[in-house]
């Protein structure tokens, strides 16, 4: 498999999930609004915040990654399961 096929098998639910809910404030700004104009900004502002979390997390990824390297293996299994437990 090539390495764009194993990252779309891998991202196939961050990507649907991610479509649906660009459908949904695409759907949402039309059925408050009753224009094209409500339903694209919905749409475009719901892309934009989209856009701005992943980068955000991705960011965030990068620097938990960094402090983990240095941690002994038991502080990396606490370090991880009380940082999701947080920012869930």
């Amino acid at each position: 498999m090539t390495v764009l096929k194993v990252a779309i098998h891998y991202f196939r639910w961050p990507f649907i999930i991610t479509a649906l809910g660009l459908v949904l404030a695409w759907w949402l700004g039309w059925l408050l609004t009753g224009t094209l104009g409500g339903a694209l900004s919905f749409f475009l502002v719901a892309t934009v915040l989209a856009v701005l979390e992943i980068s955000l997390s991705f960011d965030n990824a990068i620097i938990n990654a960094n402090k983990l390297r240095d941690m002994r293996p038991e502080w990396q299994r606490r370090f991880l399961t009380w940082g999701i437990i947080i920012a869930v």
